[in-house]
């Protein structure tokens, strides 16, 4: 990062610091979700650390983000990772809740409904249940803003 950069993160209100995330390039989001292998993630992950852009002066990012029954895997796959890199990324987490809406006409055949009126009520609940939501930034550089925000992990060797 610049020192260009730098002082727009230091000196910065919370929107201008998410704008100036977007600007640090190369990045990638992946989203994991329960059904796929974790092999697969750690090898794409990978690839993306062990590129060329890996070996210039750029910051790589990748954003992992998991939410409900796929927060496990995600942080299994980060720290999988952060091992096969011999702990050279630094680390940033968010956690938090995202509020599910219900799919319209989303119906489990092989689910036995007993009670009708119990099941309505089910369903209104499931409306506004909050989702918990993990989201993992790896990157090669340090990224000052986000440590102020977010949870910090220090490479294990630098």
């Amino acid at each position: 990062m610049s020192s260009k950069d730098l002082n727009l993160v230091q000196d910065s209100t919370p929107q201008q610091k998410k704008n100036s995330l977007k600007n640090i390039q190369p990045k990638k989001l992946i989203k994991i979700v329960q059904s796929s292998k974790i092999k697969k993630y750690v090898e794409i992950a990978l690839s993306i650390f062990q590129d060329e852009s890996c070996f210039t002066s750029e910051n790589v990012i990748v954003i992992f983000s998991g939410k409900g029954p796929a927060i496990n895997k995600t942080i299994t796959i980060v720290e999988i990772i952060k091992r096969k890199l011999n702990g050279s990324l630094h680390q940033y987490t968010q956690i938090g809740r995202n509020f599910l809406a219900q799919d319209e006409g989303e119906d489990d055949d092989n689910e036995m409904i007993l009670d009708h009126e119990n099941q309505k009520e089910q369903d209104r609940s499931r409306d506004n249940l909050p989702e918990p939501v993990i989201t993992i930034y790896l990157c090669s550089k340090m990224i000052p803003h986000l440590e102020e925000t977010l949870g910090y992990q220090l490479p294990t060797t630098t």
